[in-house]
């Protein structure tokens, strides 16, 4: 299972609710950018998505379920900025951009 499905569970089976969302629209004018921009951009995201949940895992500490759980998330999310870096030291014809 995902993280993110098994995240929902422990919430629903705590008794809380999980809002599903929208896409945001503010995601449709990314659609004519260069990838050298994007990238720069998934960067800076993945940076502040591992400092936050850093800080989750912190808060975490009383439960150790969710807090391995958290912990999984910022592993995933370290391997991903690793990945955005190193397409990023790529020459730009090897990566197609």
């Amino acid at each position: 299972r995902s993280t993110v499905e098994r995240v929902g569970k422990m919430i629903l089976d705590s008794g809380g609710s999980v809002a599903t969302g929208e896409f945001p629209l503010r995601y449709a004018a990314y659609h004519d950018l260069s990838f050298e921009f994007l990238r720069k951009r998934m960067i800076e995201y993945e940076e502040q998505m591992i400092d936050a949940i850093s800080r989750y895992v912190e808060q975490l500490r009383p439960s150790p379920t969710a807090q391995a759980v958290a912990l999984e998330a910022m592993g995933e999310a370290k391997a991903h900025l690793q990945s955005l870096r190193e397409l990023a030291e790529r020459p730009a014809e090897a990566t197609g951009a």
